[in-house]
């Protein structure tokens, strides 16, 4: 048992230091678009240099979580129940 408790340990910690890092990248993210905005190009116009919807670019601006992340809190919370 002990084995096993040392590595949730581990993943615990490992876990915590990956959700902080989203949250800067998600953050740095949101503050490119803002710049490319203000350098006058559009949302459309940035979906398609990235692959992505003018929806999923106004998202990145807003710096909401990516589906995969919300499918890993909903996740989180279910496991937690």
């Amino acid at each position: 048992m002990n084995e096993e408790i040392d590595r949730i340990k581990v993943l615990t910690a490992e876990i915590s230091a990956l959700a902080g890092e989203q949250k800067q990248r998600s953050t740095e993210r949101a503050e490119l678009v803002t710049k490319l905005r203000e350098q006058g190009h559009g949302l459309g116009e940035i979906g398609d240099a990235l692959g992505v919807t003018r929806s999923r670019v106004q998202q990145y601006q807003g710096g909401q979580p990516s589906n995969a992340e919300r499918r890993r809190r909903r996740a989180r919370r279910t496991q937690e129940s």
